[in-house]
């Protein structure tokens, strides 16, 4: 266990999976569609800062067989780009959840004096493949609001 623990890519994909454990008991409550829209930068930002580099890697490399769900064949419907959206904010909100979990473990890690090879892997990976995750699907979020208020008209 104490390996794994100390394993920037384990501790990536326990965060995984505690963001979609936690996402799907979220889903459940009264208070889940106040994150429905959630937004934390606008796309002038999300530029700048990069996400979209993150988007094209992940496009561009085997990470996209993460979430097969979030392919559409073909021209989509409405009805497709709705449950799209459902699916971008069920990853979203896994991604977000996974980035708070590792929190605690990169303060433990500069707390305890670990490598800083560690801690700097750690939260590297962390912003990365939770952090810039989100922000992807907010960003893609917002386009696909776009594109369906077009189709509403």
């Amino acid at each position: 266990m104490q390996s794994i623990l100390f394993n920037p890519l384990a501790l990536l994909f326990m965060s995984f999976a505690i963001g979609a454990l936690l996402h799907s008991l979220l889903d459940k409550t009264k208070w889940y569609k106040q994150f429905y829209n959630l937004n934390f930068i606008s796309n002038n930002i999300t530029k700048k800062i990069g996400v979209l580099r993150i988007e094209w890697f992940i496009l561009k490399t085997p990470l996209r067989l993460f979430n097969q769900a979030l392919k559409i064949e073909g021209r989509p419907n409405k009805e497709q780009l709705v449950k799209l959206r459902q699916v971008m904010t069920a990853g979203e909100l896994s991604h977000l959840i996974g980035f708070v979990v590792l929190i605690p473990f990169i303060i433990y890690y500069i707390v305890s004096g670990q490598s800083l090879l560690l801690i700097i892997s750690t939260i590297v990976l962390n912003i990365l493949f939770n952090g810039y995750t989100a922000l992807t699907q907010q960003y893609n979020k917002r386009r696909l609001d776009r594109l369906l208020k077009r189709m509403a008209c």
